[in-house]
């Protein structure tokens, strides 16, 4: 079961004024859209030794990184010396409002990560529509299904990142199915409502190991205990639906 917190909930950070500002200044939708901490095991360094190769294909790529992390001046150093000049900006930290607001412009988001556990990133962009191109690892290939919602390439594989990333910019008919079918995958498997469905059923017949006290209320059986939650899980879908 995918995790429902992504791993990632505080490393976006809030958003500083001039990272605000150079959001503003984003180019046309149809970018490229990388979020989470700047750390190693997230594969930037993979992604940026892709984007040549790739505007290659198509000159007018372009990448936009929002995040920050440790690994963010080695990645920035990285881009220069790669000579990908303006393909690439760094946004610096972000919110979660303001990388939902960033969704909607974005050709897809790219997840190259060397490991990783289920990214909340992942979820919002399927929320939104919006294709994945994402390295075949972890939890993710549970969600993100290779030529139905998106690309999967192996980690660690710049070439076949190139390769996914242009197939996408080539084919924006495919890539709007691929975004719908993605949307239509979380509506069906992926909602607050379902893990709560899942781990009803998983422990519907496990007693807790002592009775319930009538004094303190609590719940005779896991069963009880997780139906509890699930009116808090349900409205916490609605806010994320809004």
């Amino acid at each position: 079961m995918p995790r429902g917190d992504g791993g990632d909930g505080g490393d976006r950070g809030e958003a500083s004024g001039a990272a605000i500002a150079a959001v503003a200044e984003l180019p046309p939708p149809g970018y490229l859209l990388a979020v989470g901490r700047l750390r190693i095991r997230k594969g930037l360094d993979v992604l940026l030794a892709a984007m040549p190769e790739l505007l290659l294909r198509h000159p007018g790529a372009r990448l936009v990184v929002a995040g920050d992390g440790e690994h963010r001046a080695a990645l920035e150093s990285a881009a220069a010396a790669l000579g990908l000049g303006d393909a690439v900006a760094f946004l610096g930290r972000v919110d979660g409002g303001r990388v939902r607001a960033l969704l909607p412009g974005a050709a897809a988001l790219v997840v190259p990560s060397l490991y990783e556990g289920m990214p909340l990133v992942v979820l919002e962009a399927m929320a939104a529509a919006v294709p994945v191109v994402a390295s075949r690892v972890s939890g993710i290939p549970e969600v993100v299904v290779d030529g139905e919602t998106g690309w999967l390439v192996p980690p660690e594989d710049p070439p076949a990142l190139a390769a996914a990333l242009a197939a996408l910019l080539g084919d924006g008919a495919a890539a709007r199915r691929r975004g719908a079918a993605g949307r239509q995958r979380l509506d069906e498997r992926f909602r607050p409502r379902h893990a709560a469905r899942s781990w009803l059923r998983a422990v519907g017949a496990v007693r807790s190991p002592r009775p319930a006290s009538a004094e303190s209320g609590a719940p005779a059986t896991i069963s009880e205990g997780v139906a509890a939650v699930a009116g808090p899980v349900a409205a916490a879908e609605e806010r994320i639906a809004r």
